[in-house]
């Protein structure tokens, strides 16, 4: 496979850089080799990445998908976390390029670190502990059962967290 023009000017600009003769060549080799690839692999139906410019097929290539998919989650997890009442459509209104799959790992996060949370202060005695487990117990309910907080009530806490999560005592 030749080379086309300006790939072979491209590789001739880098080749004074190198430190001696034996160097250029090895230098030579390396960039027409990755040349000649890159050639093959256009040819094959891969275009350069609109973010990094690495060749992939169609579209951002596979690690700034991650990345984009990795912002997109980050994003998620603190939109539901100050507003847990929201749900999945709601979030999508609020950053479009959210969706549902987003919304559900973000939920899950939320949900395992905040039972957790319940269920530490549960056994601890303090007024100051008893007031952060109720307001740790609302914030559950309102992820649980997507209830914004002017409509939330002491029964709807109630159902959506079991006493067992909460009270640390038995119903008689």
């Amino acid at each position: 496979m030749s080379l086309e023009t300006q790939d072979w000017e491209r590789i001739q600009a880098l080749l004074p850089n190198a430190h001696d003769d034996r160097t250029a060549r090895a230098l030579q080799r390396l960039l027409v080799t990755a040349s000649r690839r890159d050639g093959m692999l256009k040819g094959i139906g891969l275009r350069p990445c609109p973010v990094c410019g690495a060749l992939a097929r169609g579209g951002p290539c596979t690690v700034c998908r991650a990345q984009e998919k990795g912002k997109n989650q980050a994003r998620a997890l603190e939109l539901l976390s100050e507003l847990p009442w929201l749900d999945a459509s709601s979030l999508k209104e609020m950053a479009i390029h959210l969706g549902e799959g987003e919304y559900l790992t973000a939920k899950d996060t939320l949900l395992s670190l905040w039972s957790k949370e319940v269920r530490d202060l549960r056994g601890k005695r303090s007024k100051a502990s008893q007031t952060s487990l109720r307001l740790a117990r609302a914030r559950l309910a309102m992820l649980l059962t997507n209830t914004p907080p002017e409509s939330l009530t002491e029964e709807i806490v109630d159902q959506a967290i079991p006493d067992k999560w909460s009270a640390g005592t038995k119903k008689p």
